[in-house]
């Protein structure tokens, strides 16, 4: 490689990395400038090289506006406008289409000076580069996924394309649809049990809408709900192994335990080794007494998912209910590995430290499963061997 081409590629990096910048901020111009006309209480944040998850490396505060810009922005696609008034489903649209729209508008127009030739001279590979990355941003924004992000008005959002097809499929609702997801990340279960309901009330319900409802009906303890949830989505959806999962935890809630073993093994014949529902299986029958049967059903869910740390969590309570205390301390040591934030693995902790005779220790176990929800129904016949302590 001669010296001609070494400076060739050096401003080629050079250029992109100070276009790359400029491009996501002329998309996210798209979006603020019609939130800055349309959003007249509270704050706005634009990001720059970051959705708004983590600190900004500069910011800068106009008004009750903040600019916030990222290193990573030199080398990536990331930004994001957050805002603490909630928008009505035709704000949220217009603002959603317009960082496309702004961007293919950039794109379009620069590509045409130099189709045109009126942008000439040096500057042309330039601006050839700019608008070659503002259509990639415009189609990116469109059909790239994200994870959720949360905003400052206890809304989630994500992509472009992903805010449309919200709007396409709960309209009017979409607001409170953002809202109802908000609430379930952040554990609000009765806010979005309320956001959920109204949605399937209205007929605007997805897959994911009944199945995230599910989880907060057995949150909330709402077994009959629970189940009258899962009918109504077999109705319109086919359930999976993880639907019918759950499904048997309502049956088991409500004392079914042969209907509940009927329908995990309905999910285990709908996905054959499936570690959850074999986890579940063990957990009920090892509370139903049947601590051998149950112990084989954990050794396959490990098996199948050796980082699995509920199964061990589980495995180690049979193994407390066996005495036998070194099985259940190696097995809470794996489970310790994985996750260590489960209410049964800290109430296992603490029978298991109070009979090695470790009573400050079981009691600092016990008070860490009762901050993550100790006594729930399923384990009242813990709580007796617990109040030993």
């Amino acid at each position: 490689m001669n010296g001609f081409e070494v400076q060739y590629y050096f401003y080629l990096a050079l250029s992109y990395l100070l276009v790359r910048p400029m491009v996501t901020l002329l998309h996210q111009m798209g979006h603020f400038l019609v939130l800055w006309l349309i959003v007249s209480k509270g704050n706005i944040r634009v990001f720059i090289g970051t959705n708004g998850i983590g600190k900004a490396a500069w910011n800068l505060r106009l008004g009750r506006v903040t600019w916030s810009f990222h290193p990573l922005a030199f080398v990536m696609r990331g930004g994001i406008c957050d805002y603490d008034q909630a928008l009505n489903a035709k704000q949220l649209l217009l603002v959603t289409i317009m960082g496309p729209i702004f961007s293919f508008a950039v794109g379009l127009g620069i590509g045409s000076l130099i189709f045109l030739g009126i942008a000439t001279g040096p500057w042309q590979a330039l601006l050839l580069l700019i608008s070659l990355l503002c259509i990639i941003y415009g189609f990116h924004a469109l059909f790239f996924r994200y994870d959720f992000i949360p905003l400052g008005n206890q809304r989630i959002t994500g992509n472009d394309g992903q805010i449309l097809g919200w709007l396409i499929r709960f309209r009017s609702l979409t607001d409170t649809y953002l809202h109802a997801v908000w609430s379930f990340e952040h554990d609000f279960f009765a806010d979005a049990w309320l956001g959920f309901e109204k949605i399937i009330a209205a007929g605007y319900a997805t897959k994911e809408v009944y199945e995230s409802q599910s989880y907060c009906a057995f949150a909330l303890k709402k077994w009959d709900q629970g189940l009258q949830i899962h009918q109504e989505m077999a109705s319109k959806h086919r359930l999976e192994a993880n639907d019918l999962l759950q499904l048997a935890k309502f049956q088991h809630a409500e004392g079914d335990f042969e209907l509940a073993m009927q329908t995990l093994e309905s999910g285990l014949a709908t996905a054959p080794g499936n570690s959850l529902c074999l986890n579940e299986k063990g957990y009920m029958l090892a509370l139903s007494g049947e601590l051998k049967h149950a112990k084989k059903e954990l050794n396959k869910a490990i098996i199948n998912e050796p980082e699995f740390s509920l199964a061990y969590t589980n495995r180690a309570w049979i193994y407390i209910q066996d005495e036998n205390w070194d099985a259940a301390h190696e097995d809470l040591q794996k489970a310790a590995k994985h996750d260590a934030e489960n209410v049964f693995f800290h109430r296992n902790w603490a029978i298991l430290h109070h009979q090695m005779g470790k009573n400050e220790a079981a009691k600092q176990s016990l008070d860490s499963a009762k901050l993550l929800g100790l006594g729930a129904k399923d384990y009242e016949s813990c709580l007796a061997i617990l109040n030993q302590i």
